[in-house]
This record gives C-alpha cells, structure tokens and sequence, in this order.
C-alpha cells in the first residue's frame, strides 16, 4: 500500500554514525546541526 503523503528516508547514515559517537564517547551535537532534509 503507497500514501503519497508519507515518503521513506534513509537513516543508515546517520544512524551509524550516532552508534559510533556514543560508543567513543564523543558528543551528538554534530548530528543535529548538519541535518539537511531533500524534498
């Protein structure tokens, strides 16, 4: 079933990147100032 009001986005990225953060103890704050979202 396709809505054309919902639409799938790729979080693999960011997602290992937030998994590789927290494991070496570094800080998030990057993630959330460079999010960038294509339409």
């Amino acid at each position: 079933l396709q809505c054309p009001k919902i639409k799938t986005v790729d979080i693999s990225l960011i997602l290992s990147e937030a998994i590789r953060r927290i494991h070496n103890g570094e800080s998030m704050a990057y993630l959330f100032r460079n999010i960038t979202v294509d339409d």
